[in-house]
């Protein structure tokens, strides 16, 4: 039997840095592999070799190897998707989130896949790399107009004409 006190113990600041690249692929580089298309939100140092720990654009995160990335995914600059309230948003955008699990946290918008699922950096979630999935379509634009949604039932005000600026016949 062995025992073990309380002066055995030692505290230690020493931690292992995280892994940002490995073979040309970093962390938050948006890549296909061999079942789809992800983010990958780390780099993990098994035994014998790395492996990637990547967010699909289902919201699962997967395990794979270099060898099951096929390539980064051929983004353009003009990859737009629709939000909710019909306002397009492309990369690099600020987001507030209004629907499910994420509803009114803020993020930016970092890939867009297929015009419809976001990947996101999501202000206040700690699990990979800060970085979900959603639908654009569940999300709005931040700093543009969304005021639409909130004044369905209000009636326009309509401008009572000067009789002074009447036009003379």
């Amino acid at each position: 039997m062995i025992n073990v006190t309380i002066n055995d113990i030692e505290f230690t600041t020493e931690k292992e840095l995280p892994i940002l690249k490995y073979n040309n692929y970093n962390v938050s580089d948006f890549i296909e592999f061999s079942d789809g298309v992800g983010v990958i939100v780390a780099i993990l140092r098994t035994k014998n070799d790395y492996v990637f720990r990547v967010l699909d654009s289902n919201g699962d995160v997967k395990l794979i190897n270099l060898s099951s990335i096929q390539k980064l995914y051929d983004e353009k600059d003009t990859d737009r998707a629709r939000s909710k309230n019909g306002s397009y948003v492309q990369k690099e955008d600020k987001i507030e989130i209004s629907e499910g699990i994420y509803k009114s946290r803020t993020g930016v918008v970092k890939h867009i896949f297929n015009s419809r699922i976001l990947f996101v950096t999501c202000n206040g979630v700690t699990e990979n790399n800060s970085t979900i999935t959603i639908e654009a379509k569940k999300v709005y634009k931040s700093g543009s107009d969304n005021t639409s949604r909130f004044i369905k039932n209000v009636k326009q005000v309509q401008e009572i004409p000067n009789p002074k600026d009447k036009k003379l016949m």
